[in-house]
This record gives structure tokens, sequence and C-alpha cells, in this order.
């Protein structure tokens, strides 16, 4: 049995769980871990660890964001490794870091990654589909469905709903 009051055991348990693909699981150990944080606002403060130390990672995670935009991904996975390496709970910066891992190739890192950045915020669509992604792209196609499913019940945008209702009709063919 876990403490109530220790997040962070909630939250690696949550992780086991995810990747184990028992999604459900995960999701309910990564609410309790979150309950101490508050809203989520994807540009302030996550609320994990020091302020400080997420305002210096968040100029370097700036600066990886353009290297992404410009097709620099090996040297916006530097980028944001290093900003990593300031404050370590950054869910976008994660986020992002898989996306520049999957443009080089790297879907089983970018998939971990996805993970990660799931386990300080489990409630960003945008996660749960750029995960989808990279395990369609290795293969498992199972985890994929119920990853991208997840990601249509947090309720994205219009034009971004269309693309996981298109990317839930692929997988789905996939596993036929």
């Amino acid at each position: 049995m876990i403490n109530p009051e220790n997040h962070q055991a909630f939250r690696g348990r949550g992780l086991s769980y995810l990747r184990m693909g028992r999604i459900e699981r995960a999701i309910s150990d990564f609410d309790k871990a979150g309950e101490e944080l508050g809203p989520y606002r994807e540009e302030k403060f996550p609320g994990w660890s020091g302020y400080l130390d997420w305002s210096k990672a968040h100029d370097i995670y700036t600066e990886a964001n353009s290297l992404l935009q410009a097709g620099s991904y090996q040297e916006a996975i530097v980028k944001y490794t290093q900003a990593l390496s300031i404050y370590p709970p950054y869910p976008q910066c994660l986020h992002n870091l898989a996306i520049a891992l999957d443009k080089t190739g790297e879907h089983d890192a970018a998939a971990q990654r996805c993970i990660e950045a799931i386990s300080y915020r489990d409630g960003d669509w945008k996660f749960w589909k750029t995960l989808s992604l990279e395990l369609y792209a290795q293969g498992k196609y199972l985890f994929a469905l119920k990853a991208m499913e997840h990601a249509r019940e947090l309720n994205p945008p219009v034009p971004e709903e269309v693309e996981i209702i298109e990317s839930l009709d692929k997988i789905r063919s996939s596993l036929r």
C-alpha cells in the first residue's frame, strides 16, 4: 500500500503500469501523484521541483523548439537534453524531445520520453497521441490503439480530433 502523501511513489508505480500497457491503472496513479500541482497550464511552471531551475531550463527549451522547427533535430535533441538536465520533470520538454527523437528514427527512445512526460501530466492529449504514433512505428499496435483512444478521450480541438480518428482507423486496420 502506498502512503497517500508519497506522490513520487504513485508516479513510479504509474510509470511501471504504463510501460506494461496498463493505461487505466497508470492514469489512476498519475492522477494521485499530480493532486498537489493544481491546474495545468502549458507555458507556466509545471509545479514540480524548483521554479528557478524551471526558468533556466525553459530558456533552453525555447532555443530547442526553434531548432526543432528549423529541422535541426540533432541540435534540438542536445538542447532538450540540456534543459532536462537542469529541470528533469519538464513534461513539454520531454514531449518535444520525443518529437525530435522521432524525426531521427529513434522511436523507442521517443516513446520512453512520452511515457515520462505523461507521468508528470497525464491529461495532455498531445503526449498520448505522440506516444501512440511512436508505439505504432514500433509495431506495438494494441498499445498504440489504447494510447490513441485515450488521446481522443481527453477532448482535443476539432482539427486534431479528426487526425486522431484517422489514426485510430489506421491502427485498427493494422490489427486485422
